[in-house]
């Protein structure tokens, strides 16, 4: 197997694993597990996805200042102090902003549609 794919051409490398990776997504789509799909803190970092993919442009700042008052510079400092800013971010818009918003809208919608 190692010689055969030595012997493969650089572009088939390159996409070799596609279908390897596709055929594995396809047979891991039907394994359901109840506990994974009720547990409250992946139903969470669900909902709050959105809101991290956002936050990380405006933490930059934020995450140097909280370096600066750490006194920490490794990359490893950088990358928790990074996902730890993002998650909590993430958690303050979707609780305080996002959700009320969308329960006014919610609720303005059941209002108008009863009128």
């Amino acid at each position: 197997m190692v010689l055969f794919f030595k012997t493969l051409p650089a572009t088939v490398k390159m996409y070799f694993p596609i279908p390897i990776i596709s055929a594995l997504l396809y047979l891991a789509s039907n394994i359901r597990n109840e506990r994974l799909e009720n547990s409250r803190l992946l139903i969470i970092l669900g909902k709050i996805s959105y809101h991290f993919f956002l936050a990380q442009l405006f933490l930059w700042k934020i995450s140097a200042i909280v370096l600066d008052i750490l006194k920490k510079n490794s990359n490893s400092a950088k990358i928790v102090v990074s996902l730890l800013c993002c998650f909590l971010m993430s958690v303050i818009i979707y609780y305080f902003f996002d959700r009320p918003i969308q329960r006014a809208v919610l609720a303005g919608y059941r209002t108008g549609k009863e009128k």
